[in-house]
C-alpha cells in the first residue's frame, strides 16, 4: 500500500527541526546517519515504548530510498521479522512535510524524497517478548535495554557509513552504558549519552543499557572491561563473581596474545530471561542467582570467546552479514560447538575448574552426545546448515551443534597434539586462521578450517575432520584420550575420564600439556584459583549431579538431558546423570582415527 503521512502541525515541525539542529554533526565533509533513542516507561495510561528518530540525506540522483529492519539478529539463527514491531512510522522532509512512503513487506519501506534533501524518520517500538537468548527491547520503571538489530532501521546500501547516536533517558535516570565510542564535544571531551559508530553494523551489534545498574570495572591488557549488573541487581553481591570473571578474561586474552577491542562490556541481566548472546565488543547474559554462580561463569567464558570465534574470525559470507534472509551456517559446529569446548578449557585455565572437574565436564559432554539418537542420522554440518528449518537456534533434526561441535573440538585437539608433536593442537589451528582471515581481513572461505587442520596435522587430519563433521560415524573418543594418557571408563553415574596407568610417557606428556598449556603460568594460575575459588564453591543448587557437569551454555539445555535427577531448571543449567558408555551405537561404525604420521596409536 502507499501511505502518505499527514503534514505535522507547525509547532511539531518547529520542535522536530530544533531537535535535529541540536544533534552532533561533523559538517558536510562526512555524511552521517543520525539516530536518537528515547525510552518511555509505562504510565497508568500508556504502555512502555521506545521512540526512535533517524536522519539522513537522500541520494543526489533522487532515487527512491529503501529503509530496512533486520529480519534476524546475528548469533540467533532464526528469522524473527523485527520489522513487525515497528509502529507509527512517519517520514518528513526538512520542513516537516510528509514524504511518500510505501511498506513493501515486514522489513522494508520505500521512501521518495527530493534529490539531496534531508530526510527524518520517526517510529515507535513496544517492548518485545522474551526470546531464547536475549531481550531485544525492554523498557522498565528504572532501566531500558536494547539489542540494536531489533531497534535501528538502516538505509539500503549505506550500512558502511558512519553513524551517530543520541540517547535521551527519562528524567531522573542515569546515563547510558555501551561499548560504542563516545561522541566528542567542541571542547574535545566525551559528551554524555552521545555515541559514534564506524558503521551501522557496529551500532546494531552494540547493546545499550540506559538507567539504573551496578557496575564494576577492571583493566586487562590495557583495555577497560565493564561488568554492568541490572534488572534485579540489588539481590546480588557483584564481588562474589568479579574475581572469576576477571580471571576468565585474563586467560582468554593471554591465549589470544592481546585484546582486539577498545573496551568490552558484560551486561549481566540478573533475573532476566533467556541465555546469552554475543556482540562485537560486549555480551548480554541472563543470570538467575538461585542457580549459583557457575552457570554465569560458563556463559561469560563462552560469550567472551566469541570475541575471536565469529566476531573477528568468521565465514567470508558473514561479512557483511545478510540481515534480510538466511545464510549458510554449516560451520556452526565450529562457531558454537568449538566455542563450547573452549568454554570449559578456559574455566580450567582461569581456576574455576581444577583438572578433575574439567575432565568430568568433558565426560558429561561425551555422555550427552552418546545418548542423543540424532547423532546417528544428522551430521554436524547438516545440524548447522538446516538450523533455520528447526527454528531453534540449536540444531536441526534433534542434534545440537553446540554439543556435537564440543566433542569434535575435544577429539580434534587431542588428535592434532598427537600427530604434530610439540604443537598446541586446535589452539594453533585457530591462531593460523586468525592470522590469515581475522578482522579486518575478509573472513575465511569455504574449506579454510579443513585446510588449517591439514597444514598442522597432515592429510589424515583433514580426513578425520570430514568424518567427524560430514558423516554420522561415532567419534573416536577412546583413541584420542589414549593419545593423551587418559581413558574413558563406564561408571554408574556416567563415563569417568581418568589417567591410564598403562599410558606411555609420550602420551602422558601430551595430556599434561593439554591441561596446562605453555601460555599458562603455573604460579599465576595457582594464585588465580585461590582468588576465584569463593566465586564457585558450593553455589549450585543441583542435587544428584556434580557442579562440574551442570553448566551448559547452549539454549534450552534442559530439554536435551536423557535422564534427570533433581529439579529441572529452565535456562542455562542442565542437571543430568547419564549411564552411557563410549562404545559405538548399534550398527554404527566407529570413526577410527587414521594412524598418526610415524607410528600407530599408543596402547591400542
Amino acid at each position: 500500500m502507499l501511505a502518505v503521512v499527514r503534514r505535522l502541525a507547525p509547532s511539531a515541525a518547529v520542535a522536530l527541526a530544533l531537535a535535529f539542529a541540536l544533534l552532533p554533526t561533523r559538517g558536510d565533509a562526512e555524511a552521517l546517519i543520525q539516530y536518537r533513542l528515547a525510552p518511555r516507561p509505562a504510565t497508568t495510561e500508556t504502555e512502555a515504548s521506545t521512540h526512535v528518530t533517524m536522519r539522513f540525506t537522500a541520494p543526489a540522483d533522487g532515487a527512491p530510498v529503501r529503509l530496512l529492519m533486520p529480519a534476524w539478529t546475528p548469533g540467533d539463527y532464526r528469522i524473527r521479522h523485527h520489522g513487525r514491531n515497528v509502529r507509527s512510522l512517519s517520514v518528513q522532509d526538512a520542513s516537516a512535510a510528509p514524504l511518500p512512503t510505501e511498506r513493501l513487506d515486514d522489513s522494508t519501506w520505500e521512501v521518495r524524497a527530493p534529490a539531496g534533501a534531508p530526510v527524518t524518520v520517526r517510529y515507535t517500538l513496544p517492548n518485545s517478548p522474551p526470546d531464547i537468548f536475549t531481550d531485544h527491547v525492554r523498557v522498565s520503571r528504572r532501566y531500558a535495554f536494547y539489542s540494536g538489530h531489533a531497534v535501528f532501521l538502516y538505509v539500503d546500501g549505506r550500512r558502511a557509513e558512519p553513524v551517530e547516536l543520541e540517547v535521551r533517558p527519562p528524567a531522573g535516570w542515569r546515563g547510558t552504558t555501551t561499548s560504542l565510542d563516545p561522541a566528542m564535544g567542541p571542547d574535545g571531551q566525551p559528551e554524555e549519552n552521545r555515541f559514534t559508530a564506524r558503521t551501522y553494523d557496529e551500532l546494531a551489534d552494540s547493546p545499550l543499557l540506559v538507567g539504573e545498574s551496578v557496575q564494576r570495572d577492571f583493566t586487562v591488557a590495557g583495555r577497560l572491561h565493564r561488568v554492568a549488573f541490572f534488572n534485579r541487581h540489588r539481590d546480588v553481591r557483584p564481588e562474589a563473581v568479579m574475581p572469576a570473571i576477571r580471571a576468565i578474561v585474563e586467560s582468554q586474552v593471554r591465549w589470544a596474545g592481546g585484546a582486539p577491542y577498545t573496551r568490552f562490556v558484560f551486561f549481566i541481566d540478573v533475573g532476566g530471561t533467556g541465555g546469552a548472546l554475543e556482540h562485537y565488543s560486549s555480551t548480554r547474559i541472563a543470570w538467575n542467582p538461585a542457580h549459583g554462580n557457575l552457570p554465569l561463569l560458563a556463559l561469560v567464558s563462552h560469550e567472551f570467546f566469541h570475541v575471536w570465534n565469529v566476531k573477528r574470525l568468521r565465514p567470508r559470507h558473514f561479512d557483511p552479514m545478510d540481515l534480510q534472509r538466511t545464510v549458510d551456517t554449516r560451520d556452526l559446529w565450529f562457531i558454537e560447538g568449538v566455542t563450547e569446548y573452549y568454554t570449559r578449557r578456559f574455566l580450567l585455565h582461569a581456576g574455576v575448574f581444577d583438572a578433575s572437574a574439567f575432565l568430568e565436564s568433558m565426560a558429561f559432554g561425551i555422555d550427552q552426545l552418546r545418548s542423543t539418537p540424532a547423532r546417528l542420522r544428522v551430521t554436524a554440518e547438516e545440524s548447522g546448515r538446516r538450523v533455520w528449518e528447526a527454528n531453534n537456534s540449536e540444531g536441526f533434526g534433534g542434534l545440537s551443534y553446540y554439543l556435537k561441535g564440543k566433542v569434535v573440538g575435544l577429539c580434534l585437539d587431542l588428535y592434532l597434539r598427537h600427530v604434530a608433536p610439540g604443537s598446541n593442537g586446535l589452539d594453533d589451528v585457530i591462531r593460523d586462521l586468525l592470522a590469515r582471515y581475522g578482522a579486518p581481513r575478509p573472513g575465511y572461505p569455504e574449506g579454510a578450517i579443513r585446510a588449517a587442520v591439514v597444514r598442522l596435522g597432515g592429510a589424515a587430519a583433514g580426513e578425520l575432520l570430514d568424518t567427524m563433521t560430514r558423516t554420522t560415524q561415532e567419534l573416536p573418543v577412546g583413541e584420542v584420550l589414549a593419545a593423551a594418557g587418559l581413558r574413558a571408563r563406564p561408571a554408574r553415574g556416567g563415563t569417568v575420564i581418568e589417567e591410564d596407568p598403562e599410558a606411555s610417557e609420550a602420551a602422558r606428556a601430551i595430556g599434561a600439556a593439554w591441561l596446562r598449556p605453555s601460555y599458562w603460568e603455573a604460579d599465576a594460575a595457582t594464585s588465580r584459583r585461590q582468588r576465584v575459588s569463593l566465586s564457585v564453591a558450593g553455589t549450585l543448587s543441583a542435587p544428584a549431579a556434580s557442579w562440574a557437569r551442570t553448566a551448559s551454555t547452549a539454549p534450552n539445555a534442559e530439554t536435551r538431558s536423557p535422564r534427570r535427577s533433581g529439579p529441572v531448571v529452565k535456562g542455562p543449567v542442565a542437571v543430568a546423570v547419564c549411564a552411557v558408555t563410549c562404545a559405538p551405537g548399534p550398527g554404527q561404525p566407529s570413526s577410527a582415527m587414521p594412524p598418526p604420521r610415524g607410528g600407530p596409536w599408543p596402547n591400542t
